[in-house]
């Protein structure tokens, strides 16, 4: 005998009872076996004159509802139908049973039950799903025989426990896979800690797949060697994808969906079987597998000495699909390496200007090494220990620990990497103070990228200056003569040469802009001060260096020897505190020996 528990609710019974087949479908794919499905088939008779559904009252109240009467009027094994809804139109009753029947399975995970016709408890109970409703085609004068396709991923026994039969591909259990790797006791599902909480059998598929590739966006730096070189091997990518697709569970306290299914699946046979302790939320490291020869090892000549950093992971569900899936992400490098780096060099040069810029491009990436959790990392927040190594690296290249948001503190000297690599490329002397310094930081990445121009510009001759310009003008001496304007000339005015020559004038023209350590403004209570007011360069540390260069423009210094008398105009100087700005102008006039 069949029950149906309509919207799981009130049970109804269908007589003549169906006959049942139930089938068990095994899932397998390469790997693994999945479990599988119960197809479960009930082909059945409608009566005209009888039996239930009934072909008068309501669509729910047209099925016999389950309870004794239905035992008491089915002793044995006789089956015989209820005689209450006899009716001059045959069709017409067997169409109202047709919509009874159809109205009975019109949603999927009710509880269904397979009863001795004897009233006993019920031997076999589900909560399938309906793949399909069919009606013979027929004149439907007496009977109408029809045939209801359910699936089910399990089934339960009289005491509500997982079927359990003899053959073990038709269990769903995770103790009856068949693959070793599975240390899952038999026979201990509902007090062993490593079993599911549901059967494993509930995805349909899942796929891992693992890849590496050469990651050429950055370079691998080794440590100096003893002539001094730097040997870049690759880096290398490795990816893991994993992925399943669920399916939706009924059970008597309601509906599990796929997706929650295949997130389980996951979390239990692809991700704990990674550990030495199956109890723990994590998966061991793949690597030690790169030294065992099991990945990248022959064709890839990867060896143990590749270790894996950065690990990223991402998580996607589709709901509607019923899929989980999961995507991990290392970057391979070779030895103990605490950041990564790439870079380009360019160089540019134009007939507007005599030098030549060498501009460097890069960014510095620190490495740090992640539990393949979500939640689990060694040590302290794991992106700024990344960032720090990045920031070390940065100052070993540029000379020295500095301020990395401070870009006028120039690069140390000639033994900068950076000044090395812009010197590679050229035969040009580059003066070691940079033009520019950009950089940007990424703390979040563990990341910094910089911007440095070089160009082969003459040195500075003023300290703590970030640029200057210098100009020097010489006028030289002209005729001396008188001009009259004259009515109705059209040629112009009258020009007189009185005899005698102009003076001979040298003009020197300085325009510094100066750094906040110039200014003292490094401590932040300083920048509420007036000490820098009035510390203008003439009056600071830069008046010797002003004095040197005003002296070695001076006429006098001309080492011809015939400048005979020198006089001075009026000197004038500019000075913006704010923004750091310092301007000067003299000039000469001087005469010659004859």
């Amino acid at each position: 005998m069949i029950i149906v528990y309509l919207n799981n609710t009130t049970g109804k019974i269908l007589r003549p009872s169906p006959y049942v087949s139930i089938a068990f479908n095994a899932k397998r794919h390469k790997g693994d076996y999945l479990g599988g499905d119960y197809s479960i088939t009930l082909n059945g008779t409608i009566l005209a004159s009888g039996g239930s559904p009934f072909q008068t009252g309501g669509i729910d109240d047209r099925l016999q509802a389950n309870s004794s009467t239905c035992a008491e009027l089915s002793p044995g094994v006789t089956n015989k139908p209820l005689e209450t809804d006899i009716e001059s139109n045959p069709a017409k009753a067997i169409l109202r049973k047709q919509e009874a029947i159809r109205h009975l399975f019109g949603r999927d995970g009710q509880k269904m039950e397979i009863v001795p016709v004897n009233g006993q408890q019920p031997r076999i109970t589900c909560y399938p799903n309906v793949e399909s409703i069919n009606f013979d085609v027929g004149s439907y004068i007496n009977t109408c025989k029809y045939t209801i396709n359910l699936t089910a991923p399990i089934l339960y026994d009289i005491n509500l426990k997982e079927l359990s039969p003899s053959v073990p591909l038709s269990r769903n259990h995770d103790n009856e896979k068949l693959n070793t790797k599975y240390s899952f006791q038999a026979g201990s599902e509902n007090t062993n800690p490593n079993s599911w909480t549901f059967p494993s059998g509930l995805v349909e598929d899942y796929n891992e797949t693992w890849a590496i590739e050469i990651d050429e966006s950055f370079f691998l730096k080794t440590p100096t060697s003893i002539n001094g070189t730097r040997s870049i091997p690759r880096c290398y990518r490795l990816t893991r994808n994993v992925s399943a697709t669920g399916k939706t569970y009924y059970k008597s306290d309601g509906r599990y969906e796929a997706w929650k299914n295949a997130k389980d699946f996951i979390t239990a046979n692809v991700i704990i079987d990674k550990c030495t302790d199956p109890t723990l939320e994590s998966y061991s490291s793949f690597f030690p597998q790169l030294a065992s020869g099991s990945f990248g090892w022959e064709l890839l000549n990867l060896n143990s000495g590749y270790q894996g950093y950065n690990h990223v992971r991402t998580e996607n569900i589709d709901k509607t699909a019923g899929t989980y899936s999961i995507a991990d992400s290392w970057l391979l490098t070779s030895g103990n390496n605490d950041t990564i780096e790439s870079y380009n060099i360019s160089a540019n040069s134009s007939t507007g200007s005599p030098f030549t810029n060498i501009t460097l491009n890069g960014k510095i990436k620190g490495l740090y090494k992640k539990d393949e959790t979500m939640d689990k990392v060694h040590g302290t927040l794991t992106t700024l220990e990344a960032f720090k190594k990045a920031k070390n690296e940065y100052d070993r290249m540029r000379g020295g620990s500095m301020d990395i948001t401070d870009p006028s503190q120039t690069i140390l000297g000639t033994g900068s990497v950076f000044y090395q690599r812009a010197s590679s490329i050229t035969a040009l002397a580059l003066n070691p103070e940079p033009v520019s310094i950009s950089t940007n930081i990424n703390k979040a990445l563990g990341e910094i990228e910089y911007t440095i121009i070089y160009d082969n510009r003459p040195m500075s001759l003023f300290q703590d200056v970030l640029s200057d310009s210098i100009t020097i003008t010489d006028t030289y001496p002209g005729d001396i003569y008188a001009m009259m304007p004259t009515l109705n000339r059209d040629i112009g005015p009258i020009f007189q040469y009185i005899g005698g020559i102009s003076q001979y004038e040298r003009a020197l023209s300085i325009d510094l802009v100066v750094s906040h350590k110039y200014l003292g403004t490094d401590d932040a209570k300083k920048l509420t001060g007036k000490g820098w007011l009035m510390k203008s360069p003439s009056k600071g540390p830069l008046k010797a260096q002003l004095n040197d260069l005003i002296t070695q423009v001076c006429p006098l210094a001309d080492p011809t020897g015939v400048i005979r008398r020198v006089v001075v105009n009026p000197i004038t100087e500019s000075w913006d505190p704010k923004n750091g700005r310092y301007s000067m102008n003299i000039s000469w006039v001087y005469e010659i020996k004859q």
